[in-house]
């Protein structure tokens, strides 16, 4: 897909839809209506950031491609002085954390740094499926700790030029809980090791950034069940990942971004491990019928080019607890490549199922106590829908007897119509009778 070009004065307003954005939208056949974003902090958007556990944070390095982190670990992380205003204390690891590295430069512990450094961030609540969008400059930010460890405690204050809060589509729910990392990075960038391959394939959940020729910078997030990120190829030239664009908001402001600017920067995070997955990517947005030949039955499909990346062991200063997350009810099952055989297909099928709706398994794989509880709805909808036409029968011999004169009767053929219309209903179990 062709790249737009920023021409208007309209598209330097993070408040405003861009060219890339309009494009998105008319080729996916939206009707036009304001941007939501605000030039400020809400009220609502305070109250999700000061208790989301978890930041995402997003910006351009030197070279002006984007890189995607994940800070946090417990409530309270994030303080809002005012509308403009945020402050931000964390645990970060110095050496390796993109962002961090991309906002200090060479600057010393103590002293600060990142003044005017273009930034976004994405404020989220796993465990209520809360999240808020923000995007403007870094104000100030210093790192405290020994120069020769990794970890640092560090401070930010951002300065707030756009806030958008977003639907909860497609986040698991986690509880969040506070750990001290311990990175551990592996050497190679790319191809990626089988530890890194692993997480992709596991992941139910990336952070990812992009930019419209360095303006509207955007941190987002993509979630849906275990898998649903493909591993096209992996190979020391190319390795490359898919993933479908699900339907959401119909905003189209990631989408939009990278119609302009086709870079972007992901996180993928383990929440059992810590391990993170850092990378920088070219991205080719798909449009149906393009997006069906690369993963069936998907309109919309976005194929990431990895450029650099960097799996970091331990890398990250939270946990999730395991007892107490869930899934999406809007996860659609996996939807694996074209070029994967059908018997992954099947598998990745029956996973999703398993996981995600076991009362949909297969019938002759059901327990009994399930095969005979499905037995008995369908018992009990065939009893209601017989009491309908009972009570139908009776309505319609009483109106024979009073005869066709009166006038405000319902005819014979409504009444029948009636009767079946009763019995539909009850035998689809949308009544109760």
């Amino acid at each position: 897909m062709a790249s737009e070009v920023l021409s208007r004065p309209q598209d330097l307003d993070p408040t405003q839809w861009h060219a890339g954005n309009i494009r998105m939208q008319s080729l996916m056949s939206v009707p036009y209506f304001d941007n939501p974003t605000s030039p400020y902090l809400r009220p609502a958007g305070a109250m999700i950031l000061s208790s989301s556990p978890l930041l995402a944070v997003g910006t351009l390095d030197s070279s002006g491609r984007p890189w995607t982190t994940l800070w946090g670990g417990e409530k309270g992380f994030i303080s809002v002085m005012n509308q403009a205003m945020l402050g931000v204390n964390m645990v970060v690891d110095r050496r390796h954390d993109p962002v961090i590295k991309a906002c200090r430069g060479s600057t010393d512990n103590g002293k600060i740094f990142g003044g005017g450094q273009v930034i976004s961030a994405l404020g989220i609540d796993l465990e209520t499926r809360q999240r808020v969008k923000l995007s403007g400059k870094v104000a100030g930010a210093a790192l405290n700790g020994v120069e020769g460890e990794t970890t640092a405690h560090g401070q930010m204050v951002l300065q707030v030029e756009s806030s958008l809060s977003n639907c909860p589509k497609y986040l698991n729910a986690k509880h969040i809980r506070p750990t001290i990392p311990l990175p551990q990075p592996e050497p190679s960038s790319l191809p990626l090791s089988p530890s890194a391959l692993s997480l992709i394939s596991k992941a139910d959940l990336f952070f990812l950034t992009s930019s419209a020729s360095g303006t509207h910078l955007s941190t987002n997030y993509r979630g849906g069940p275990r898998g649903f990120i493909r591993i096209v190829s992996s190979t020391p030239s190319s390795t490359q990942l898919a993933y479908p664009e699900y339907s959401g908001n119909r905003l189209y402001q990631t989408l939009g971004n990278l119609h302009v600017t086709p870079l972007t920067g992901i996180v993928i995070p383990d929440f059992t491990t810590g391990d993170a997955l850092y990378a920088t990517c070219s991205a080719e947005i798909h449009v149906s019928p393009a997006a069906a030949a690369l993963i069936p039955r998907s309109n919309l499909v976005i194929v990431l080019t990895l450029t650099k990346a960097l799996f970091v062991r331990s890398s990250l200063a939270f946990r999730a607890a395991a007892d107490l997350s869930s899934p999406s009810p809007y996860n659609p099952p996996v939807r694996p490549l074209a070029t994967e055989s059908a018997k992954t297909i099947s598998i990745s099928a029956a996973r999703h199922r398993h996981a995600h709706r076991p009362h949909e398994v297969d019938a002759d794989r059901r327990p009994p106590g399930i095969r005979d509880g499905r037995a008995r709805v369908v018992e009990e909808r065939a009893a209601r829908c017989a009491v309908f036409r009972r009570r139908a029968g009776r309505r319609l011999r009483a109106h024979e007897r009073r005869g066709p004169g009166v006038a405000e009767r319902r005819p014979r053929a409504q009444l029948h119509a009636d009767v079946a219309c009763s019995c539909s209903r009850v035998a689809a179990g949308r009544t109760g009778g």
